[in-house]
C-alpha cells in the first residue's frame, strides 16, 4: 500500500514524526528517525528529502554541541544528495554554510559561527569614520 504520491506509508510516517522532532528542536531524534526512514530504502526524491532532513538535523546538534565531527556527518550528508542530484538547493546550501565554520588548528578550540550574523574580525576592528572622531558637543 502507498499512501501521499506513490510513498509507502511508513516512509510516511517518518517524515512526518522527524518534521514533529524538528519543529520542537529535538534534532537528536530526528537524526535516529531518519536513519529509520532510510532503512526502508526510499528511492529519490524522497531519499534527498530525509537525507536533507539528516544533514540538517545533524548540522543543529553539531551547533549545539561544538563536535567537527558531527559536523563532517552533517556534511556527508548533504554531499550523497548532491550525488543523487547535483541541483539540490537544500543540499547545496547546507554544503555551503557547513564550509562557512571556521575550523582553528585545536579542533577542542572550534567555535561555530553563524553566517547569518557573522562579521570578520577585521570589519570589528574598523570603525566608520564618524565614530573614530570626537563628537562636537555644543553649548
Amino acid at each position: 500500500m502507498e499512501d501521499h504520491e506513490g510513498m509507502p506509508p511508513e516512509i510516511a510516517m517518518y517524515i512526518k514524526r522527524i518534521g514533529d522532532m524538528r519543529e520542537v528542536r529535538k534534532f537528536g531524534r530526528a537524526v535516529q528517525l531518519c536513519d529509520k526512514a532510510l532503512a526502508h530504502e526510499p528511492q529519490p526524491p524522497i531519499l534527498n528529502v530525509i537525507m536533507n532532513f539528516k544533514g540538517d538535523s545533524l548540522y543543529m546538534v553539531a551547533w549545539k554541541v561544538q563536535s567537527e565531527e558531527i559536523m563532517l556527518d552533517a556534511r556527508r550528508c548533504f554531499l550523497e544528495v548532491l550525488d543523487i542530484d547535483p541541483k539540490d538547493h537544500v543540499a547545496r546550501r547546507g554544503i555551503d554554510v557547513i564550509d562557512f565554520v571556521q575550523w582553528p588548528e585545536d579542533a577542542a578550540e572550534a567555535k561555530f559561527v553563524d553566517p547569518e550574523t557573522y562579521v570578520p574580525p577585521e570589519e570589528l576592528a574598523e570603525e566608520p569614520a564618524e565614530l573614530a572622531e570626537e563628537p562636537e558637543f555644543v553649548e
